[in-house]
């Protein structure tokens, strides 16, 4: 059975991002099925590029990849729900095998999707198990599907989904299929994506983290993820740079620490950058991750308001914030903060606090968003007293931000925009962007 992998994404801003999902969805499956990846991300004519691919691969079954549901300044998700849409309809028109949607944007949202992209059939979080089992069942031309947990499907016209399954996958079996695929993010960028566990137990109210990986960690063996740090660095001399696509790195702190520990003793000589929790973040952690080659932390700070943080659930307070900045700042680490303004319960009032509260941290960047929910963005239900808050806030962030030129907001193209970002490339600076402000 040839099967086909689609990669829909194509932004690259602030930076391409090399399809990782996809990678492992290729690892699982066994070695009987002829394997192809279409990435559209850097192709202009993508159109043609699809058309060119069925034609000369001629695929039984087509898998796509849906990893962003907002675009890259989180304004909306109608115009990559569109794009999507277009991609399957084109497909429809070249082919009769079956289309598969799948991808963390397609888990989000995926009775949404279903309804409007019409694939075949949709799989929601993890898709190495169900898929592999959904390729079997279209074998033997059953069309016998209702044992497939986490899949959508049409029966009879309507939409069915089989729920979710109990269990999340043990990563230690699973590898990602690179190879040298990753080639043109590597020439780009010079980053290449690591994954050294799935699932996160914090509660923050708006994540979607947890609905598409799971509360309960699941962790890679150390020493299996520095090999694979040592594979990609041998196989592709581009690679300057890693980044940890884990929800937090720091927690378990037990496994940060293990991870960091191999790649000192496997001598990984190679920056890396990751996600981390102010909760418990210490000092011992932080130089361990500094001696390991870590070069920048970003924290989904979120706001500056307390009671802000307790209404997001995010398990940590403003001192947490302070104390992780601290920390970064005394061992050498570049720390870039995410704040989320305007959340559900917030008002103008909490926004301005926040943005008093960054001003004082004296950090290397920050990024701000306002926020806005996806399944609002699908619909348009959006209220008048939260567009007011919107625009109130985008008014004050113009203003504000033009006294710290280490802000980011994307929204307002502030240090954000492809005019920039493509000097700093062209300047051959590697690694996250935000590092370079």
């Amino acid at each position: 059975m040839k099967v086909a992998f689609l990669s829909l994404n194509k932004e690259t801003l602030p930076d391409p991002v090399v399809p990782l999902g996809l990678y492992y969805l290729m690892g699982a499956l066994p070695d009987h099925y002829e394997k192809e990846l279409w990435d559209i991300c850097f192709i202009d004519n993508y159109t043609e590029f699809i058309q060119s691919k069925v034609d000369s691969f001629a695929p039984d079954v087509i898998a796509i990849g849906i990893r962003n549901i907002q675009n890259n300044d989180y304004t909306s998700v109608s115009t990559n729900v569109e794009f999507a849409k277009g991609i399957v309809q084109l497909l429809r028109s070249l082919t009769n095998k079956p289309i598969v949607v799948g991808g963390s944007g397609f888990s989000v949202i995926p009775v949404e999707l279903m309804n409007q992209l019409r694939p075949d059939f949709g799989i929601t979080r993890e898709g190495e198990f169900s898929f592999l089992q959904l390729l079997e069942a279209l074998s033997t031309n059953t069309n016998n599907f209702d044992h497939i947990k986490n899949l959508f499907f049409l029966k009879n016209l309507k939409l069915v989904f089989n729920g979710h399954s109990d269990q999340f996958l043990d990563i230690k079996t699973l590898a990602p299929l690179k190879k040298s695929y990753g080639k043109e993010y590597y020439d780009l960028t010079g980053v290449d994506s690591v994954q050294t566990k799935r699932g996160c137990p914090f509660l923050c109210d708006y994540c979607t983290y947890p609905q598409i990986e799971g509360r309960k960690y699941r962790i890679r063996d150390p020493g299996e993820v520095a090999v694979e740090m040592q594979e990609v660095l041998r196989t592709n001399p581009q690679v300057s740079h890693f980044f940890i696509v884990d929800s937090v790195f720091n927690h378990p702190i037990f496994h940060a620490k293990a991870v960091c520990n191999q790649i000192i003793e496997k001598n990984i000589n190679c920056d890396w950058t990751c996600y981390i929790s102010p909760k418990k973040f210490n000092r011992e952690l932080a130089i361990l991750m500094k001696k390991a080659g870590c070069k920048g932390c970003e924290l989904g700070s979120d706001s500056g308001v307390d009671s802000v943080l307790t209404d997001l659930k995010k398990g940590f307070t403003t001192d947490d914030i302070l104390e992780a900045t601290r920390i970064c700042h005394e061992v050498g680490i570049l720390d870039c903060h995410t704040f989320v303004l305007g959340t559900e319960n917030e008002n103008m009032s909490d926004v301005i606090k926040t943005l008093e509260f960054v001003s004082t941290l004296n950090v290397h960047s920050a990024i701000f968003m306002i926020w806005q929910d996806d399944h609002d963005s699908v619909t348009g239900n959006i209220n008048s007293d939260r567009l007011k808050l919107k625009n109130d806030i985008t008014n004050y962030l113009e203003i504000i931000c033009t006294k710290h030129p280490n802000w980011i907001v994307p929204e307002l193209g502030i240090n954000f925009n492809p005019k920039m970002l493509n000097f700093l490339r062209k300047r051959g600076l590697r690694g996250p962007l935000w590092q370079q402000l």
